[in-house]
């Protein structure tokens, strides 16, 4: 059981690393983006008040861009998440499988030996119980 925990709680920090490598990236490429029309903008020579037009269309276009790559990395994060939900709902199962075998060989074993299975109970119960008691006193 731990290790279904443990593998579940790597693909979670592996989606997570995922999901923040693709945000940088994408905030990398959004940002050279932006630079580039700026730059582009500041070369533009001013011909009756084109200069600012230019710019706005630029910083218009820059703002787009940005939204369709947020837009793209979005759904890649999505894709990802996705994947490491099917990843834990199959070792889940997994999981399941396993502690109902294991029921089973108790419960065959409780049937085989029914005076031991009770003894070792009662004998648990009172250690629990003792032990309980103790902390609870002190």
């Amino acid at each position: 059981m731990v290790d279904v925990k443990d593998r579940v709680n790597a693909t979670i920090d592996t989606a997570g690393e995922k999901s923040k490598d693709l945000t940088d990236q994408e905030t990398r490429v959004a940002k050279g983006a932006t630079d580039n029309q700026l730059t582009g903008a500041a070369s533009v020579q001013c011909h009756d008040g084109g200069l600012m037009d230019t710019l706005k269309d630029n910083a218009e276009s820059a703002i787009h861009s940005v939204g369709d790559m947020v837009g793209h990395a979005r759904d890649r994060i999505g894709a990802s998440a996705a994947k490491a939900g099917d990843k834990v709902q199959h070792w889940a199962k997994d999981a399941y499988g396993a502690s109902g075998s294991f029921r089973k060989e108790v419960a065959g074993l409780v049937r085989k030996h029914p005076i031991q299975s009770l003894l070792i109970g009662l004998g648990v119960g009172l250690g629990v119980g003792l032990l309980v008691g103790r902390v609870v006193r002190v």
